[in-house]
């Protein structure tokens, strides 16, 4: 599940990236602290101070405006909207899944890194197969280039 999770995390945010402003891609990120502390109790069984929760009331909020003023200058992108918040769930879900492995690798942060991407390498061959990524691999000028890989 972690690697899967690694996966979707890199995806949605290259897709927010996509069909969003660099400004607004931190508005749409904005909720992965929200995301955090909801899904820190969900999961992990771990509850937070209220000063926490009235903290997420300001980002949702802040949020919120961030939405409404995108959509008053006629640039908000919807899908990219949806993409960013996916991306902020699964920031959170990361690391909070990256919390319950570690004790699986001994807590060694490094292995645990190591077997993530091996994964990752794997689950996002078919990803650019679906997406007809492979010919813009194929034609990228520096893949076979050692000072890139450097």
């Amino acid at each position: 599940p972690l690697s899967v999770v690694f996966v979707g995390m890199i995806t949605f945010n290259n897709l927010c990236l996509k069909y969003v402003g660099v400004a607004f891609y931190t508005v749409g990120r904005s909720l992965t602290t929200v995301f955090n502390v909801v899904l820190t109790y969900v999961v992990l069984k771990q509850t937070t101070s209220i000063n926490a929760i009235a903290c997420c009331l300001v980002i949702i909020t802040g949020f919120v405006l961030g939405v409404d003023q995108e959509g008053a200058a006629g640039t908000l992108s919807v899908i990219g909207v949806v993409f960013g918040v996916s991306a902020s769930l699964f920031v959170c879900l990361n690391s909070i899944l990256t919390k319950k492995t570690l004790p699986c690798v001994d807590n060694n942060v490094w292995r645990l890194t190591y077997y993530n991407n091996v994964n990752a390498v794997f689950l996002f061959i078919p990803l650019i197969l679906i997406f007809g990524e492979s010919s813009v691999l194929i034609n990228f000028s520096h893949l076979t280039s050692p000072k890139f890989w450097s």
